[in-house]
């Protein structure tokens, strides 16, 4: 089964085909959407609807063979949601949970909760298709415009309804849309949409978006050399940004006529006059709230929160500020009856910090709970998705707004993440023995939904550990027999990522590699979330030395404990700021380490995005040394740092050449340093590749080709 492993992992995407996601419970608790393909290898998703009541689960809407032709801003946001699905892979329901929207093979669609099912005619291509709160009201993006249609109250007996366009840019505009996000909203900020109905429906929010500032690349597959290649916007650090603005518009309906639904007023919602505004980072629109508005400027230490009134003015009602940098976190802001829930780091809470709860500015949370998500409030409690005391494990807590004491609504060891409806609760979790379970609570009756997940055929035997005066995770799994073993160090994947959880699955793949005859060393370094905004911020100014050090100095404590581990051959893997972290072990310390897989890495930082690298560096036109000491080369062409040595360590370089967020251009100015500078490496392009490596038989035989690199350069296993 190990031999299988590598096609099975890619087939299966990881293994999270045919398992339940992207769950909505309906408010009243009736009703349970979500999405699952038929089998664990199949990547076809469809639409299912679980009653609670009876506990019945029906396929609502089969999605059948078909994907479509995907267009460009499709394709983007699958890339920068790592989506490697097909059938309905998004869908929309309106506040109450009774119908829903998606897109099925190009076509545009809503389906009722009963079977009722409408097709919406649309002029083009449509991205992106939300129902207004009420249900009445449908919208989407097509060729950069908002179109809108009017939906019937009886989707049974409805004929096809039209979606007109509502605002666009215009003849001239060619660099604008409306409705979409921008590239680091998408990738960095969490923020995949452009729009926002108000509950009515009568009035949305939109995001007009100028890429005309943003630098232009050229991204293309050099195995066709008739295709011209496909132009990209890409905000390189200390460059400009989208300039983006956001839209209150008031519509009106004129059933019959050529145009149902137009708009009637257009104001521009600035942010406040003190706020250096860069990043539009979301809107929140409550059913029968105001909207809630975020922004940040762009040194990412001030986010200001307003709610805005029915005539486009606002009133800020959150201002949280601090250093070295401030962190959205998914959910918040949001309401809890008339009072504003946000999250912000509090250094005064705990020795480390606390990433805590305040409300209207108030911390509620104590400290130690270091929160990740804000999942549901009202006037009496808030409940969040947290690590308390140790961040491998995530569970549900509910903090009661009135004492501020804490209750374990999902916990324990592992993780856990639930979905709330009124009486109904959908819970989802996982452990180092489990698998995820998606299980649906009401009263005392419990329901596991269907799951066709693969069995992955590998033994997780892992052994977690905090190590070195720092208290670092890591975990470390070895193969049978006495050893000595040679190490595969696979580290962590950057800030915002982290490896070292209590979940069966984060170990498959360093499992596979154990069971291939490598030790495999695991380790969160300074910089990685979870444990306490100190240990996060560790890495600003220095995103290299802070994270090597960690990284060997795991190593060498984990070495001291288990005698099989064999340092004088050691290498490291990974990926994006793993293949970084990899090409950095290899070229500053080839006195630990012998071979080192170069995955996409990020090899100068000033060829990153800004809202990520400014976000740990600065501004690169006021700290060049901190970009050019967390670079593997420097703006010259020459490395970095790179220990002197008789015996360097020998480097597989990886990248695809589509790749719209690692530009494949890191990876070729880094070969061409390694070769002015005699060290050894290969590198190996992937054509019509992306950042994600979708194709199967490309992501089973990278597996393949790194156990084969290093077999070679380590020895006999």
């Amino acid at each position: 089964m190990p031999d299988l492993f590598p096609r099975l992992h890619a087939r299966s995407q990881r293994f999270t085909l045919g398992r339940p996601r992207d769950v909505t419970v309906s408010p009243d608790g009736e009703r349970v959407w979500f999405l699952s393909s038929a089998a664990g290898d199949d990547p076809v998703h469809h639409l299912f609807l679980h009653t609670p009541t009876d506990g019945a689960t029906i396929r609502l809407v089969d999605a059948g063979g078909a994907d479509g032709e995907l267009t460009d801003a499709e394709r983007a946001r699958r890339e920068r949601t790592r989506e490697g699905g097909g059938g309905i892979v998004a869908y929309d329901t309106d506040r109450a949970g009774r119908r829903a929207a998606f897109v099925l093979g190009g076509t545009v669609e809503v389906v009722d909760a009963d079977g009722g099912r409408l097709v919406v005619a649309t002029d083009g291509p449509m991205f992106d298709p939300r129902l207004a709160p009420d249900g009445r009201r449908l919208a989407g993006v097509v060729d950069g415009a908002v179109h809108v249609a009017l939906l019937p109250d009886d989707l049974a007996t409805a004929g096809p309804v039209h979606a007109h366009r509502l605002v666009g840019p215009g003849d001239d505009e060619s660099d604008v849309t409306w409705g979409l996000a921008e590239f680091v909203a998408a990738e960095e900020m969490n923020r995949g949409r452009g729009f926002w109905f108000a509950g009515d429906g009568a009035a949305m929010l939109v995001a007009r978006v100028d890429e005309s500032p943003v630098a232009t690349v050229h991204l293309a597959d050099l195995v066709d050399p008739d295709r011209l290649p496909r132009p990209h916007r890409y905000p390189f650090a200390g460059t400009a940004n989208a300039d983006v603005t956001l839209h209150l518009l008031r519509l009106a309906t004129a059933p019959g006529g050529d145009t149902p639904v137009r708009v009637v007023d257009d104001r521009l919602v600035a942010p406040p006059d003190d706020l250096d505004a860069e990043y539009l980072v979301d809107v929140t629109w409550e059913t029968g709230r105001p909207a809630l508005v975020t922004w940040q400027d762009r040194p990412q230490t001030r986010m200001v929160t307003v709610a805005l009134d029915d005539d486009a003015t606002s009133r800020v009602v959150a201002d949280v500020q601090g250093r070295p940098w401030v962190e959205p976190v998914p959910g918040a802001p949001c309401w809890a009856g008339d009072r504003v829930v946000t999250v912000a780091d509090r250094m005064d809470l705990g020795d480390e910090g606390t990433r805590a709860v305040l409300v209207d500015g108030e911390v509620v949370s104590p400290a130690g709970l270091q929160v990740r998500a804000v999942l549901d409030a009202d006037d009496e409690r808030v409940v969040v998705r947290a690590s308390r005391g140790d961040a491998t494990s995530i569970g549900v807590y509910a903090v009661d707004l009135g004492d501020g004491a804490v209750g374990e609504v999902l916990a324990g060891p592992g993780l856990h993440h639930l979905h709330l409806g009124g009486p109904t609760r959908v819970e989802v979790s996982t452990t180092l023995s489990t698998a995820p379970t998606t299980t649906v609570v009401r009263g005392d009756d419990r329901t596991v939904l269907p799951d066709t997940g693969l069995d992955p055929g590998l033994d997780v035997d892992v052994t977690l550990r905090h190590v070195t005066p720092r208290g670092l995770a890591c975990g470390l799994l070895l193969p049978d027999g006495d050893g000595p073993f040679p190490v595969l160090v696979d580290p962590y994947g950057g800030p915002h990522s982290q490896r070292v959880l209590q979940a069966r699955n984060a170990w498959l793949v360093p499992a596979w590699f154990a069971s291939q005859g490598f030790a495999v060393l695991v380790t969160d370094n300074r910089g990685s979330p979870g444990r306490s905004p100190a240990f996060e911020h560790a890495i600003r100014d220095d995103m290299a030395a802070v994270v090597l050090a960690d990284q060997v100095a795991a190593l060498d404590a984990v070495a001291a404990e288990e005698p099989r581990l064999d340092l004088d051959r050691v290498a490291i893997r990974g990926w994006s700021y793993g293949g970084f972290l990899a090409g950095l072990a290899a070229l500053r310390r080839p006195d630990r380490f012998r071979a080192a897989i170069v995955g996409a890495p990020v090899t100068e930082q000033r060829l990153y995005d800004t809202h990520y690298t400014e976000r740990y560096l600065g501004h690169p036109a006021e700290a060049p040394d901190a970009y050019t000491a967390s670079s593997l080369v420097d703006p010259a062409g020459e490395l970095v740092e790179a220990m002197p040595t008789d015996e360097p360590a020998d480097m597989l370089v990886i990248h695809g050449l589509v790749d719209d967020n690692v530009l494949v251009a890191h990876s070729l100015r880094l070969s061409r340093a390694l070769l002015a500078a005699g060290r050894p490496h290969r590198f190996l392009p992937l054509s019509g590749v992306t950042h994600m490596t979708p194709q199967e038989v490309v992501a089973a035989n990278i597996l393949l080709l790194q156990v084969d690199f290093l077999r070679t350069r380590l020895g006999p296993t």
